[in-house]
């Protein structure tokens, strides 16, 4: 009877693995590159409305297993703003995106199982009169009415398996604020089973931060690991045991913060033991 078993599970798996094959191969003689490109940056025209550029994009399975998904080679945004530091407001090398179909259609989850965004760099700049360079999209615009009562998501539940995005650089400045900022080696992760439980960590080296003519961060290093609750309708934020930590001093925030018609929070904060010679080189140049 075992010997029976093990015979059906190893065939079982074994026509699995061979309807996979399959159909991955049948999808990639439909979906060649060559054909799935043109179709991305056709889209891409279309909501993008500044220049931009996009590589080769194919189709993935094996990396993305057991979800279908898009690997981009190279996407470059270039929004030239007045007074920007750059023209450029990222250039991403690589890209791979993975979607859940049916959990979307049957569950209305909006379900990501992985989005990989490695060694991008971003250069973000408001300037005097307000004009963003990142405001790149063209969205659709919408001639009914304007309901003001609620805003309805086309998916009740989000969920991401596994979010990874590295930087090899981000720059910020904004002029009507007098803010600057550069990060480097920075990195984001992210897993969101949904809206109740989301796990998100965030590192980044060599931090400097300027609002005026006051530098309130140089060369430091930046952690956050945030386990938080979202209420859409309330648009609150519950933070569990959050770890926030400059260079090696670290507190913990436990509470919520809701932004309704005003700024509303209600949060405990808990500091590390924090030694006078690591305190110093945090105050204000």
């Amino acid at each position: 009877m075992k010997k029976a078993l093990k015979i059906f599970g190893i065939t079982l798996v074994s026509v699995i693995i061979l309807v996979a094959l399959v159909i991955s191969t049948v999808l990639w003689l439909v979906f060649t590159p060559e054909r799935l490109t043109p179709i991305v940056r056709n889209v891409a025209n279309e909501y993008v409305k500044c220049e931009h550029h996009i590589g080769k994009v194919e189709l993935t399975f094996f990396s993305t297993f057991p979800h279908f998904g898009l690997a981009i080679d190279s996407l470059i945004v270039v929004n030239p703003t007045s007074g920007a530091p750059s023209d450029t407001v990222a250039y991403i090398p690589q890209a791979v995106v993975s979607v859940d179909v049916m959990a979307f259609l049957n569950e209305k989850t909006l379900s990501i199982p992985t989005l990989s965004l490695p060694n991008l760099q971003a250069n973000i700049y408001v300037a005097a009169d307000g004009t963003a360079n990142y405001d790149v999209l063209a969205l659709p615009t919408d001639t009914t009415a304007e309901d003001t009562t609620s805003t309805a998501l086309p998916f009740e539940q989000i969920k991401v398996g596994e979010l990874v995005i590295s930087a090899q650089s981000l720059c910020y400045m904004t002029v009507p604020d007098s803010i600057s900022a550069t990060l480097r080696n920075t990195s984001i992760t992210a897993n969101i089973d949904n809206w109740d439980d989301i796990q998100a960590s965030f590192r980044a080296e060599d931090v400097t931060a300027t609002i005026g003519k006051t530098t309130y961060a140089q060369g430091m290093t930046f952690e956050a690991h945030l386990p938080a609750a979202v209420d859409m309708e309330r648009m609150r934020v519950t933070l569990h045991n959050a770890q926030l930590a400059a260079n090696t001093l670290g507190l913990s925030l436990n509470g919520w913060v809701e932004a309704g018609d005003t700024l509303q929070t209600n949060m405990r904060l808990t500091l590390n033991d924090w030694q006078v010679d690591s305190v110093m080189p945090l105050l204000p140049i």
